[in-house]
């Protein structure tokens, strides 16, 4: 990315600890031949499909977009739903192995509910595609614009998620709305990983309390607030470079972080805490946020003590907010 005000190429590395994906948007239009028994999962939208004798031709557009990744095989099985105008596809790999189907259902499931709760909580999904893509990913799962990449399912058949969502379905809904806190508010994640990664840790939670009940086990109560203690940290400001090691980054990053969106949600109100997401996706869609931007919309939005309060929680270490602390009666 090439900084206007600074006159520089941005030259920081792909970090080891955390990620550091940093772009602006642009448009892609991508033409891809694959053989005819080829499923292609792309960002973007499939808008012409030519046959040959052993191949296919696809022609991909994609518009406004930070990144563009294809994946694809000849084992997948393909479920749609449509929401508020969006195709949402689900990219399965046929496995005989077991049964799984209540996993592939239950999983496009918790997106479509994902899905419509952003759109009404903090703005329209401002693409017409989202697939969800099943992959022999290791370890985790990933975001893409449009793309959500997961690892391999198993068999979710016994499990309640209105109680308890294992990592399959909270991963998934991670992921989902990280393309509202990525795809669609970029950030540098090299020095800003709070930006994105803190608040879809905290908007994730809030699905689950939201769509379930407070007291969900992966709703914000259970998971942010009954994890709360005085420790020594890193600022939440602090960019990837400066943690030691994925438990320093995870401790500030997924678990001391969402903290101050609890905190701010409780110090300003559901009303003008919603409003602050809804005017910061606004602003922000298809550009790059920074820390002082969004500290300007809750300045603009709650008032300037309310900044201010929240400034030093950034930036100063060992930020510990006991005022969310659940109380004896929780």
């Amino acid at each position: 990315i090439y900084d206007e005000k600074a006159k520089k190429w941005d030259e920081n590395p792909y970090h080891p600890v955390g990620e550091s994906n940093y772009s602006d948007v642009a448009d892609y239009n991508v033409e891809l031949t694959v053989p005819k028994n080829m499923v292609v999962a792309p960002t973007g939208s499939i808008v012409e499909e030519k046959e040959a004798e052993e191949d296919k031709e696809l022609t991909i557009k994609a518009e406004k977009v930070r990144d563009f990744v294809i994946l694809m095989s000849p084992n997948y099985e393909v479920n749609t739903k449509e929401l508020d105008g969006i195709k949402i596809s689900h990219y399965y790999l046929i496995d005989e192995s077991n049964n799984r189907d209540k996993t592939v259902d239950k999983v496009l499931e918790e997106v479509v509910k994902t899905v419509e709760f952003m759109n009404k909580t903090v703005g329209k999904y401002p693409y017409k595609d989202l697939r969800i893509v099943e992959t022999n990913l290791s370890g985790g799962a990933m975001e893409y614009p449009q793309v959500i990449q997961m690892g391999r399912y198993f068999n979710l058949s016994n499990i309640n998620v209105e109680e308890r969502a294992p990592f399959i379905i909270e991963a998934v809904v991670h992921e989902t709305i990280h393309q509202w806190w990525y795809v669609g508010v970029g950030n540098d994640e090299y020095n800003n990983p709070f930006l994105d990664e803190s608040l879809t840790v905290f908007t994730t939670a809030l699905f689950f309390e939201k769509t379930y009940d407070k007291y969900h086990e992966n709703g914000v109560s259970y998971a942010i607030r009954n994890s709360i203690y005085p420790t020594n940290m890193l600022p939440l400001n602090s960019g990837v470079d400066d943690f030691n090691d994925w438990g320093d980054y995870s401790q500030v990053i997924y678990r001391r972080g969402p903290a101050f969106f609890e905190d701010l949600r409780q110090r300003v109100g559901e009303e003008k805490f919603f409003k602050i997401l809804q005017t910061y996706f606004e602003k922000y869609l298809f550009k790059n946020a920074t820390i002082e931007d969004l500290l300007n919309v809750i300045g603009d939005v709650a008032g300037k003590d309310i900044k201010a309060n929240m400034e030093k929680a950034l930036v100063e270490p060992n930020y510990f907010p006991k005022n969310i602390k659940l109380s004896d009666e929780e």
